[in-house]
């Protein structure tokens, strides 16, 4: 999305620059006319203008290439039509400078809640805490008393033996005490051997992802940081450069300065535009990408997934 917002701002650069180097086309014409400027002059005019003629064809390109890579990420089918793409959120900058540290702190927090790989480390870990309680269970001296009756007939015929078994005359009782301990060599101790190795590659697991996490979170927010900064940077060296060209196109105008240092500025002011435009987009992205490895990047764009609890039935089975 912001290569092509940037691609559609850069065009527009593109063709401010080319408005200047018409005016300064014709301005040279009228002095060539009053004999106040020489062919070269004129020459080197028409040749700034093709130059713009040609970046123009080259912004536009990279506008349609940029809308076709946008089509191919939301709606494959889009690529088939003619459809334009107007982006709506333009880029910007917070007014409030970002406080780095406050920010990993804040990010971090919420990267540890949100991201899913985390939750389900932590789920996992959860699980095989049952596992190692159950294993250290199966160690502990296991003590049963176990008892049995059983009602007899001894007559030698079933209507005999019945009345026998009713009457509770013959009977047999047994009572049974039965110790159990897991031996050094068990496989209860085996179990609790594996499932202690299984937690600590789990807690291994969460250590190194929450490490990844971390640094992710550290470069997002530098990169916010460092782009703040190249934005002032850049606005700073894009008003010099229009203060210049204004100046060096009044010069020319009053003889002072060349048709060549003019068209050699105005490539300085769209390099400085094209720059300040590069930094702006650069930071919006680094915004987008701290939402995104803090696992918020779907909630800051009002887009909620929600859990269906009830099975899907298609048409075909219906």
């Amino acid at each position: 999305y912001w290569d092509l917002v940037f691609a559609i701002e850069n065009k527009k650069v593109v063709d401010q620059s080319l408005e200047v180097a018409l005016r300064l086309l014709e301005n040279t014409r009228r002095k060539l006319d009053r004999g106040l400027a020489a062919r070269i002059d004129v020459t080197q005019a028409e040749a700034g203008v093709a130059s713009q003629q040609e970046g123009i064809l080259t912004a536009e390109a990279a506008v349609l290439s940029a809308t076709d890579r946008l089509k191919r990420l939301v709606d494959p089918a889009l690529l088939r039509d003619a459809v334009l793409i107007t982006p709506v959120d333009a880029p910007g900058v917070q007014a409030a400078e970002l406080d780095e540290q406050r920010a990993i702190v804040q990010a971090m927090d919420e990267a540890l809640q949100r991201r899913p790989e985390i939750r389900q480390l932590r789920s996992q870990l959860k699980s095989q805490d049952a596992v190692l309680v159950r294993a250290e269970n199966d160690l502990l001296p296991r003590l049963d008393l176990v008892g049995s009756t059983f009602l007899n007939g001894t007559d030698s015929s079933w209507r005999e033996a019945n009345k026998d078994v009713r009457g509770s005359d013959f009977y047999t009782w047994s009572v049974l005490l039965s110790f159990e301990y897991a031996l050094e060599r068990s496989e209860a101790r085996g179990t609790l051997a594996r499932a202690e190795l299984e937690k600590k590659r789990f807690l291994l697991q969460v250590r190194n992802l929450e490490n990844q996490v971390l640094v992710e979170v550290r470069e997002a927010v530098r990169s916010i940081k460092t782009d703040e900064k190249r934005i002032e940077a850049t606005r700073r060296a894009r008003i010099l450069a229009q203060e210049q060209l204004d100046g060096e196109i009044s010069r020319n105008e009053h003889g002072l300065s060349t048709t060549f240092r003019v068209l050699d500025v105005q490539k300085e002011l769209v390099q400085a535009r094209t720059n300040e435009l590069k930094a702006l987009i650069d930071y919006n992205m680094a915004r987008h990408k701290l939402h995104q490895v803090t696992g918020g990047l779907l909630e800051k764009n009002g887009i909620v997934l929600k859990e269906n609890l009830q099975p899907r039935i298609s048409p075909a089975g219906r």
